[in-house]
């Protein structure tokens, strides 16, 4: 028996060792497998780093290359630039080339050479110097010069007439040179005209070539792609790895970007090594207590991303909250806007006297000026709820962009200002899309420009591009620096954020303006000069309307009475809540001798239905015991049930949103009018509703 249980304890005592070396074993297994990974993962992390360290720098080098072929572009594919290069008129290639890829692009080298390859122009950091000052740019530019002249008589030689300007004869190269031991980015260009009245097919093109010192991008690599020490070695200078090779067009290294490699993989290594030890020592030997750690850990993580949901829709919710204040402040204010403005434009047509019009056209002015301060709220709650819908309807540009100048001649007259309009040839015609919103958006830049430029001239240039409207509004205003650009496209920003500013607005224009052409798939840019003037670049991807011509919008006459339509005199259900409101849709609808009926809230609304019939009736939403959604669609049931022909119904509400209006139309309204209305607005709707049903 003694002897038996010996053998047990013997047998257990071995199963015990076996279970300690097994366990000793799988540790030291661990341990070795744990460092090899983390090893392996170091040095993989290393590789991966370098890897992309120099993919960043390869696509930095290209990317400038690439930026500086089409910014040659921009200035080479012009008329003026054509002829003046012809003539040899440098004054102008000064201003308008040397000092534009100076100043505008930062290119401190330009020249412009002849058709036969002679300089002609030079300018270094936007002054004029001699050709021979840039002989050793021109000398290496030579290949390049040679193989854009070559090309261009080649193309110009083998298309039609039709396809010698423009974008079509344009040719440019680009790439790097070495200038008096120092690498420089150039591109070359020939300047071609836009259009054929400018091409004299017996002549042949001047050619433009700009330049930038390769060592410009340098202190960028450290900024913008985290490369450590980055510095410019020459051809021959020994530096280790890693470096990206600079090569000249035919191929020829002519230096080297190196820098020194971040090695992430390597310092997680040395740092992780001690704390990985310990930690699977720890791990080892406690465990359980590592497992019931772990075990917290989680609870704990499931603690915060509960929290974190709970604070993402206490977010949401504020932003919701937020949103339906504007929507219900707009309510609000619109309700006595509406007696204001419509009270005030009829007030203005019954004076004689040229002070009493002088008075009221003031009234009449700062109305509608509240008016536009608060559609730039409301534009504000429907960009951020997602609510801007956008019209594919054909329109005329030239219309649009003369009659936005018209609005704000007035003003830039007053102030002695040059207002010029341009438009290009090849950007006239019929384009499809929203009409209203690029007009909003043009006339917040005019409106900008006018109002912070004191003398010179305010312009709006509109040419074709690639990528289809190309609309510059520049002006010769104060200007402003690179700070005030970056915060310029904020909320309720302004160049000018002192106490003392001389001028007002909201500082929702610009932040609209971004807004509206980002949803239309544009972009917008802008570029100033402190105390020269600021330029408003905005490109839009609008497509050519095939239409031979724009399909009549009939919207009836505004301003006649019911009897000039032809129309009998009108019996109108109104229904509405406010006093005020009340008087203005009564004196509207008295100047074309309507009949009509008034009531105070939905329920009212359905009783006066029920005993008369109307010829249209004007429905609030917003009322006390039954609200005008409700009221519409009762009535809607009444006509089905009883047969009853249907009865237009306008909706007349302070409710301005997107969702405003589809729940207007869902629950049977014939048209949503906003307030404030206009008495023209109210009658045109009239006419457009009873009009043909009339004839």
């Amino acid at each position: 028996m003694a002897a038996t249980s010996s053998q047990q304890v013997a047998i257990r005592r071995q199963q015990l060792f076996r279970l300690v070396a097994v366990l000793m074993v799988a540790a030291g297994a661990i341990l070795v497998t744990v460092f090899g990974l983390v090893y392996y993962s170091a040095r993989l992390i290393d590789e991966t780093s370098l890897q992309q360290e120099t993919l960043r720098a390869s696509r930095r080098i290209d990317s400038t290359l690439l930026k500086m072929h089409y910014d040659v572009r921009s200035a080479a594919v012009w008329n003026d630039a054509h002829a003046n290069s012809l003539a040899r008129n440098t004054t102008w290639m000064h201003e308008n080339i040397g000092r534009y890829f100076s100043d505008y692009m930062s290119y401190p080298v330009t020249v412009v050479f002849s058709p036969d390859g002679t300089p002609i122009y030079a300018s270094r950091d936007s002054k004029v110097v001699a050709a021979s000052q840039e002989a050793q740019f021109i000398a290496a530019v030579g290949p390049l010069l040679r193989a854009v002249r070559d090309e261009s008589i080649a193309r110009n030689s083998f298309v039609s007439d039709h396809r010698a300007y423009g974008f079509a004869a344009h040719v440019a190269h680009e790439g790097i040179v070495l200038v008096g031991g120092s690498p420089y980015f150039v591109a070359i260009s020939n300047i071609v005209p836009e259009d054929a009245a400018h091409r004299d097919a017996r002549s042949e093109d001047p050619i433009v070539a700009t330049g930038q010192r390769v060592s410009s991008i340098i202190p960028r690599l450290a900024q913008d792609l985290a490369l450590y020490r980055p510095h410019l070695s020459l051809q021959g200078t020994v530096v280790p790895e890693p470096y990206l090779t600079l090569s000249a067009p035919d191929g020829t290294a002519i230096g080297k970007i190196a820098w020194q490699a971040s090695r992430p993989g390597g310092r997680l290594l040395i740092r992780a090594a001690p704390v990985l030890t310990f930690l699977l020592v720890v791990a080892l030997v406690a465990l359980v207590a590592g497992m019931v750690r772990i075990r917290r850990l989680f609870v704990d993580l499931a603690d915060h991303e509960v929290a974190l949901e709970v604070s993402r829709r206490e977010a949401e919710d504020a932003n919701l909250a937020k949103t339906r204040f504007l929507a219900n402040m707009s309510h609000e204010l619109r309700t006595p806007l509406n007696g204001i403005i419509a009270m005030s434009e009829m007030l203005h047509q019954q004076q004689v006297d040229a002070r009493g019009r002088e008075m009221t056209r003031t009234v009449v002015a700062s109305g509608r000026i509240l008016e536009r301060v608060l559609n730039d709220i409301l534009d504000v709650a429907k960009i951020e709820a997602i609510e801007v819908d956008f019209e594919r309807v054909p329109f005329d540009m030239s219309g649009l962009l003369l009659d936005v100048t018209a609005l704000h001649r007035a003003t830039a007259e007053a102030k002695g200002l040059e207002m010029e309009l341009n438009i290009m040839p090849g950007a006239a015609g019929t384009y499809v899309g929203d009409q209203v919103r690029v007009s909003q958006v043009i006339s917040n830049l005019l409106s900008n420009a006018v109002k912070f430029t004191d003398h010179g001239r305010v312009a709006i240039t509109a040419r074709r591009c690639a990528t289809g409207l190309h609309l510059v509004v520049s002006d010769t205003g104060q200007g402003f620096d690179r700070a005030t650009s970056n915060r310029l496209f904020k909320r309720f920003e302004q160049g000018d954020s002192s106490i003392s500013r001389r001028h007002g607005g909201t500082g929702l224009g610009l932040w609209i303006s971004r807004a509206l052409v980002r949803a239309m798939g544009g972009t917008i840019r802008v570029r100033s000069i402190l105390g020269k003037g600021t330029l408003f670049s905005v490109q839009l991807p609008l497509e050519r309307s095939q239409a031979l011509e724009m399909p009549a919008l009939d919207l009836g006459d505004g301003g006649r009475s019911g009897h000039e339509d032809g129309l009998p005199p009108l019996r109108v259900l109104v229904a509405e809540d406010h006093e005020v409101n009340q008087r203005v849709m009564m004196m509207i609808l008295d100047t074309i001798g309507a009949k009509v009926t008034l009531a105070e809230n939905g329920v009212q609304a359905i009783e006066a239905f029920k005993d008369a019939d109307f010829d249209v009736i004007l429905m609030d939403i917003q009322m006390p015991i039954m609200d005008g959604l409700v009221a519409t669609t009762k009535i809607r049931e009444l006509e089905a049930v009883s047969g009853a022909s249907r009865t237009p119904i306008i909706a007349v509400t302070a409710n301005a949103m997107a969702a405003d209006r589809e729940a207007s139309l869902k629950a049977g309204a014939d048209y949503h009018l906003s307030k404030p209305v206009r008495p023209a607005a109210l009658i045109e709707a009239l006419s457009e509703l009873l009009a043909p049903a009339a004839t």
